[in-house]
């Protein structure tokens, strides 16, 4: 997958969700890319990003705004599941 789709769908993101952050890096596992940004890190299907790569037309704001939802602060999941003893 070209790096500019991923950067062209951050910048999607961005729109939905300001503290996406930039891309950092990303990694294939299997059917899915996972995508570190500045700010934390989102995971997304290969389907989205060859449509992204296709036609990105076809993906709609609302599913934007829902893989937005998605995204994963750096830190945040850690804060929510710890325990103080």
């Amino acid at each position: 997958m070209p790096s500019y789709v991923i950067e062209e769908l951050i910048i999607r993101l961005q729109a939905c969700n300001k503290g996406v952050g930039t891309l950092k890096s990303y990694i294939r596992l299997d059917e899915q890319m996972i995508i570190k940004t500045t700010r934390g890190m989102i995971t997304v299907s290969m389907t989205l990003l060859n449509c992204q790569l296709q036609e990105p037309a076809a993906i709609t704001r609302e599913e934007i705004a829902v893989l937005a939802g998605q995204f994963i602060r750096s830190g945040k999941r850690l804060d929510e599941e710890a325990v103080i003893i």
